[in-house]
């Protein structure tokens, strides 16, 4: 008997049913897959248990995915889960009772994948979309703290790993993966990059039009922006 594809009856579900956007499917299904990719090879993510959940979630703050990001994770695993006693696949949610290491400052509000797949559905052109987009694409990916995203500088990227060199806390660098399309997102950038000015701004990944690398207040200043969908200035 042919084994379902939950992953994949899932991804049909949000399409179809709920009738959510390319990119909150997309996030949706890049938690999970992330979640699932922790777990070791004879367990199976409709399986998985309560326990079983925690030791990734732990395991995934030890490798350095901030707790902003964990939340997303974990909430992408508890919406899954309801899906499947939906179906009848499980008769319990084991990550109901769940919750993500606390974060050190409180966000302005919680944000839940649909938050975040409105912020990266940015459109256009402009240089300073294509930028914002990386910026948040990369902030989503890798779960970096905003002054690391700050810091970055070009070479800081390894297109051929999928990873990104970050100097955290105590001058300790590591490395964090990036996803496929925060890849995209940088690279689609870097072409523009070159039209402002950025002499002063040396390698640093993200400049201003002024050519400055942006601080991270400024960076704050546009993820403000956008989640209030106002249009590129």
């Amino acid at each position: 008997m042919k084994q379902i594809d939950w992953l994949e009856t899932y991804r049909q579900y949000l399409t179809s049913e709920r009738q959510l956007s390319t990119y909150t499917v997309r996030n949706y299904l890049f938690e999970l897959r992330r979640f699932d990719s922790q777990l070791g090879d004879n367990v199976a993510l409709v399986a998985v248990t309560r326990e079983q959940l925690q030791s990734v979630i732990a395991g995934l703050h030890r490798k350095g995915l901030s707790p902003r990001s964990l939340s997303l994770c974990l909430s992408s695993i508890k919406q899954f889960f309801d899906f499947l006693l939906r179906e009848g696949v499980v008769k319990v949610n084991p990550a109901q009772t769940l919750s993500a290491p606390k974060q050190n400052k409180p966000l302005p509000k919680n944000m839940d994948v649909d938050s975040v797949s409105h912020l990266l559905s940015i459109e256009g052109d402009d240089p300073l979309c294509l930028r914002d987009k990386a910026m948040m694409e990369l902030f989503y990916s890798s779960g970096l703290r905003l002054a690391e995203l700050a810091n970055l500088d070009c070479t800081d990227i390894q297109f051929d790993q999928a990873e990104v060199k970050v100097m955290g806390k105590g001058s300790k660098q590591r490395i964090v993966p990036i996803g496929k399309m925060a890849l995209a997102a940088i690279q689609h950038w870097l072409r523009y990059r070159e039209q402002l000015p950025h002499a002063e701004a040396g390698d640093a990944l993200f400049i201003s039009t002024q050519g400055k690398r942006l601080s991270h207040r400024s960076i704050q200043a546009r993820m403000s922006k956008w989640a209030k969908s106002r249009p590129c200035q």
